[in-house]
């Protein structure tokens, strides 16, 4: 019975995951389309996209369009396109999952794509990682991109006064750590007047759920084991990990060379 039980369950993130395929094949169907804009065209995607989505669309319709966008912005800006990994990834923490990967196999790159969709919202996208140095060097490296499709970028730095924390909470976009975060939420529930608040957030406000602050980030978690030598062949490989804790395979989606996530010459 558990065999089978365990077959049903894998049964299942198997359709899920061709699902994310056929996600991941219209991005790159859409390729040639973006790859020909201007770079005015490219960053004029952004208010495109928003537009649709005040019109009625949802996030979902617009995710193949609004990824190749922002993967030919990365070409454009960092040298660097998406593995087909990369994106299976970004669609799993678009839809709220735990993508797993391991320290070189692209998590900072991964999180644009989640991190660009989500802001066409106009909400606003935390991007957490676990200390102030990777935050400053992600908000900064990965920046360029944002900043190239006409999004704001915000950093949060540990000690950062008030008056630098407020725009950076109001950016499309905002890199911090964990703990900044967290402790600014309970900081922000503590406070008697709403001009002293530093997020987004009303936790006074009726109907709001008070998670939604830290929900709505996408993590970029950092570890120091299994670094990839200099010089090694590009690689790719991941994990899915399901709303039951069920871990589930990626497997090694290397492509050819040019699809290596590497600059196209």
């Amino acid at each position: 019975m558990p065999n089978l039980f365990s077959r049903l369950l894998s049964r299942g993130a198997d359709k899920q995951l061709k699902e994310f395929e056929q996600i991941t094949a219209q991005v790159n169907d859409l390729e040639p389309k973006f790859q020909a804009m201007s770079d005015d065209e490219l960053r004029g995607q952004t208010q495109i996209f928003r537009d649709r989505y005040a019109a009625g669309e949802s996030l979902d319709d617009l995710l193949p369009e609004a990824f190749a966008a922002m993967r030919e912005a990365s070409v454009r800006t960092v040298g660097m396109r998406h593995f087909d990994v990369q994106i299976i990834g970004a669609i799993a923490l678009h839809r709220g999952m735990i993508a797993e990967m391991k320290t070189g196999e692209g998590k900072t790159l991964v999180s644009t794509l989640a991190g660009y969709l989500n802001a066409i919202a106009g909400e606003g996208v935390h991007i957490v990682t676990v200390n102030d140095y990777l935050a400053k060097r992600d908000s900064e490296w990965m920046g360029q991109i944002y900043k190239f499709m006409g999004m704001s970028v915000g950093l949060l730095q540990n000690g950062m006064k008030l008056g630098l924390k407020k725009p950076a909470y109001a950016a499309d976009v905002t890199y911090g750590t964990n703990s900044e975060f967290g402790f600014d939420y309970l900081r922000d529930n503590m406070v008697g007047r709403a001009n002293m608040r530093r997020g987004r957030l009303d936790p006074h406000r009726r109907g709001q759920d008070p998670a939604h602050h830290l929900r709505r980030g996408h993590e970029v978690g950092e570890h120091l084991q299994g670094l990839r030598p200099r010089g090694a062949r590009p690689h790719a490989r991941g994990r899915l990990r399901d709303g039951r804790g069920q871990a589930h395979d990626l497997g090694d989606r290397q492509g050819p060379q040019e699809d290596r996530g590497v600059a196209r010459r």
